[in-house]
């Protein structure tokens, strides 16, 4: 299992050194992401799964709307089912966007399947990210939760983050979703949020055990859990945070 990036000063030195060349390219934020391990580890003490505390891997890669390295990502994913013990496993927004377009259902859905295959034996929740798909003239973008071979939950993105001018650049509708992101994992509460999204679990007042917000270009919302995990795929950044809620 891959340890927390902080971990090594070496590794910290790197990240410096990166960050201060960096300037907002995009060639040079892939150079970065070298610097960090591709899956974040950290345990939630205060959530007890399968009688042990959570622990959470959280893939680290840049995504953007139009178009992030699908095979890569479902890669990731795939290898940290088989090779972790890890309870959650959780990517960022767009993980799952083709370049300069967008899928179809059937093309989602087969990748979807894939990811439902390899979970099964597995107790570990997996998110990976969300999905860009199109279904008759509808633009969606959507989040699965999967586990032992099952999808567990499913939720659309509500508020528009970019997705109405990439929908109208592509000829279709942005076709947004009507529910909150809550669910109930093995006796755990998970609140999800998708980018734009942030503060829509406040505002319902809904308390959870881990509160989740996958993004790409945010890294802020109210808490409304014990553990706020952000997941943004625009400059790979991961934030955990112990809220001090119970």
């Amino acid at each position: 299992m891959e340890t927390n990036y902080l971990d090594s000063q070496e590794t910290r030195k790197k990240i410096e050194l990166f960050r201060k060349k960096l300037k907002n390219n995009h060639t040079q934020q892939r150079e970065l992401i070298k610097a960090y391990p591709r899956i974040f580890s950290c345990s939630l003490l205060d959530v007890i799964v399968n009688q042990h505390p959570c622990l959470v891997g959280l893939l680290r890669t840049l995504t953007d709307e139009t178009g992030s390295n699908c095979d890569k990502n479902e890669q990731k994913i795939v290898n940290a089912l088989k090779k972790s013990n890890y309870d959650l496993i959780v990517a960022p927004e767009y993980s799952f966007v083709p370049y300069a377009r967008v899928f179809d259902e059937n093309q989602k859905d087969e990748i979807l399947e894939r990811i439902i295959s390899a979970s099964k034996g597995h107790k570990t929740l997996v998110i990976p990210g969300t999905f860009l798909w199109k279904k008759n003239g509808m633009l969606y973008n959507t989040l699965y939760a999967i586990c032992d071979g099952k999808q567990v939950f499913e939720y659309d993105k509500i508020n528009d983050g970019g997705e109405l001018k990439l929908a109208e650049f592509l000829g279709l509708t942005y076709n947004p979703g009507n529910k909150e992101g809550f669910f109930k994992w093995n006796g755990v509460n998970i609140g999800v949020e998708i980018c734009a999204d942030a503060q829509t679990l406040a505002k319902s007042r809904i308390f959870c055990d881990i509160h989740l917000l996958v993004s790409c270009g945010r890294q802020t919302t109210f808490a409304r859990g014990k553990y706020l995990i952000i997941n943004d795929g625009d400059d790979a950044a991961i934030k955990v945070k112990r809220t001090g809620i119970n």
